[in-house]
């Protein structure tokens, strides 16, 4: 209830939005937790049939022979299902918090009855904002790490300590139906079982972590917070009323550390916690942090009385008019924008600016009314499950593995240097196909811009 209550105090008239956004993002927390442990048990479920066929069939040597390549296929299972998952949780998160600016704009502006700004432009600006967002994610580096790199090397990490166990098993003569218990059983219930049960082949495999799936827990909490934050913030570029942020200190904090720190200082004479616009705090500061980080805004019978100002004369209010020409004015921004990305397109080979423009995508390869580019969409609907209605998690996918697929030099003319990515990718509808990409660093602007994409 304490929290509640500071988190009214803070937000004031528009605090019926921040506690519709944090009701949101807790339920989205609680049930990401078992979401993600869901997939692990499907994963380890999928390892148990394996060997449980493989003894059936008297194929178990064969099996334990080839032991790092089915590691090596099990990695990719649960990177590519935890990278599926991350991404469905960035959009969720970062709608989450992007909406309060929305309907804090919305509301300003049909109450000030002002025709230059309608609901549609509003909404359409905060969704290029948050589809920015999303992307930023991706493109992100910790300790030098993508986070792509980061889901891989868990999963990685998960698969050989469950190869560990299995070939350990193994050589203690355990029957395979058990060992695909056992696995199974760790999954779901840690590694006490086990060390009671085995403890001899415990001791042998040694440094064993209790829970399989706490990293990927922890991963997704940090990440997914960084979303809503960046989310919220990223939106606040097209809210006139944004003023900064306010940090309030969670609840369940017995242990001071760095959140007292931002929840207590006052930099700019605004109030214990209060940032302003520009000068936001880097959230979460540590994995699971449950802090808030709630936007700050002008009262908005003063943001209505400057609507009505600007549309009179924009001159008054140039920040609205920045804001109205920049991101709101529809002869000057197309909604469906490319997109430009700063990140390395292949680890030793390019670090250029990537440019992805969506146009490539709805207007050709996945256009089946397109004279030329029909084929290559009926080949990406049939192989990958890819139409219009889906484009974005094509575009995501393609910059995914972008970082981690060699490119190929394939010549240089006026224009710039030309390289060839060849993917192999899983779409929405769980088939993989190679998927060739095409890509020229150009000569003047020395980005790097897709020119194809198709089906191979």
């Amino acid at each position: 209830m304490d929290e509640i209550k500071r988190l009214v105090e803070a937000t004031g008239s528009y605090s019926k939005w921040a506690l519709q956004q944090r009701k949101s993002y807790i339920e989205q927390r609680l049930s990401q937790d078992i979401e993600l442990r869901n997939r692990y048990d499907k994963w380890i479920g999928h390892i148990a049939k394996d060997i449980e066929e493989a003894h059936i069939q008297g194929q178990l040597q064969s099996y334990v022979d080839n032991l790092d390549h089915h590691l090596q296929e099990y990695t990719k299972i649960l990177d590519d299902d935890l990278t599926k998952f991350l991404d469905q949780q960035f959009v969720v998160a970062v709608s989450t918090g992007s909406t309060i600016h929305s309907q804090y704009f919305i509301d300003a502006v049909n109450r000030s009855g002002i025709k230059k700004i309608t609901q549609t432009q509003i909404k359409r600006a905060v969704f290029r904002m948050n589809e920015r967002s999303v992307q930023a994610m991706w493109n992100r580096q910790n300790h030098g790490l993508f986070l792509s790199d980061r889901i891989w090397k868990n999963s990685e990490n998960a698969a050989n300590k469950v190869g560990l166990i299995i070939s350990e098993s193994l050589a203690d003569g355990v029957h395979p139906t058990e060992i695909a218990k056992m696995i199974q059983g760790y999954v779901r219930n840690g590694k006490s079982t086990l060390v009671i049960d085995y403890p001899n082949m415990m001791d042998r495999i040694g440094n064993l972590p209790q829970d399989l799936s706490y990293e990927a827990l922890r991963l997704a909490r940090t990440e997914t917070a960084a979303a809503h934050s960046d989310g919220m913030i990223a939106a606040a570029s097209i809210n006139p009323g944004y003023e900064g942020v306010q940090w309030l200190l969670s609840p369940s904090h017995p242990v001071r550390d760095i959140c007292d720190h931002y929840a207590e200082q006052d930099l700019y004479g605004l109030g214990a916690g209060v940032y302003r616009k520009g000068q936001e705090p880097i959230f979460p500061p540590h994995p699971n942090c449950l802090c808030t980080l709630v936007p700050r805004m002008e009262d908005i019978d003063r943001l209505i009385m400057r609507l009505k100002e600007w549309e009179e004369d924009p001159s008054k209010h140039p920040d609205i008019e920045e804001l109205f020409q920049k991101e709101l004015n529809t002869n000057n921004q197309n909604q469906r924008d490319g997109i430009t990305l700063e990140t390395e397109l292949l680890p030793g080979t390019l670090n250029n600016t990537i440019e992805f423009n969506d146009e490539k995508l709805l207007n050709y390869a996945l256009d089946k009314t397109h004279r030329i580019g029909k084929d290559k969409a009926v080949a990406f609907e049939k192989a990958l499950g890819y139409t219009k209605s889906n484009y974005l998690e094509l575009r995501n996918n393609v910059l995914r593995n972008l970082k981690r697929t060699k490119a190929e030099f394939t010549g240089e003319d006026q224009y710039g240097q030309r390289y060839k990515v060849l993917m192999r990718l899983k779409g929405p509808n769980g088939k993989e196909a190679d998927v060739m990409t095409a890509w020229i660093v150009d000569s003047n602007t020395e980005r790097t811009r897709l020119v194809s994409i198709y089906v191979k």
